[in-house]
């Protein structure tokens, strides 16, 4: 196990994962998704390999929940070469509370998985397996990409003035920092900052 995310906040399950790691950069292959907590959503992404689910800091899917253990299931997750096709299997880890897909519970044996499959950790949290099969949804790297990181700037596009206080657009209420989470607004990031002509 290790913690992705040194340096964040651990306990907040919105957190950003943070920039990739130049010397291997996991793909993400699906997501769990989850009202259980606070009703608004809330995600964590999934990666080829083992995905661990606990309640411990260090677990990959870290769910603050009273009935869910420090390590209480492991998510096995591979993504075909040949196909892309993307294959998963769930192991209750030793767990007190236990661990159910859809309405099977399970031993101590791998379950094979399916995306939309709902993945019960403990007595309260289900969360709903997304996997991502990218080939399948004719989704690929764009060979022109240009990250913002590294190209200069970028021109203007003629009649946008969006650049400019009190233009269409004012950017100072905008969220600059990368992902916003799904909460009820307590982000701190102010609404808007679009005008109304």
């Amino acid at each position: 196990m290790h913690n992705k995310n040194a340096g964040s906040n651990p306990n907040d399950p919105m957190r950003p994962i943070g920039p990739a790691n130049t010397q291997y950069e996991r793909p993400v292959v699906g997501f769990l998704y989850s009202i259980s907590r606070k009703g608004v959503g809330e995600y964590w992404p999934l990666h080829p390999g083992t995905n661990t689910i606990g309640r411990n800091e260090g677990c990959d899917i870290v769910l603050k929940e009273a009935t869910v253990s420090g390590e209480h299931a492991l998510l096995q997750i591979k993504q075909m070469e040949s196909t892309g096709e993307i294959l998963a299997q769930i192991k209750d880890a030793g767990s007190a509370n236990g661990v159910w897909v859809d309405n099977n519970e399970l031993r101590f044996d791998y379950f094979q998985c399916e995306s939309g499959n709902i993945l019960r950790i403990g007595k309260n949290y289900s969360l709903l397996l997304i996997l991502i099969n990218a080939k399948e949804h004719g989704l690929s790297v764009a060979e022109e990409f240009i990250p913002t990181e590294t190209s200069g700037p970028i021109p203007p596009i003629p009649g946008d003035n969006s650049d400019k206080t009190g233009g269409f657009y004012d950017h100072t209420n905008r969220n600059t920092g990368g992902t916003v989470g799904m909460d009820d607004g307590t982000s701190g990031f102010n609404a808007g900052g679009t005008q109304f002509l």
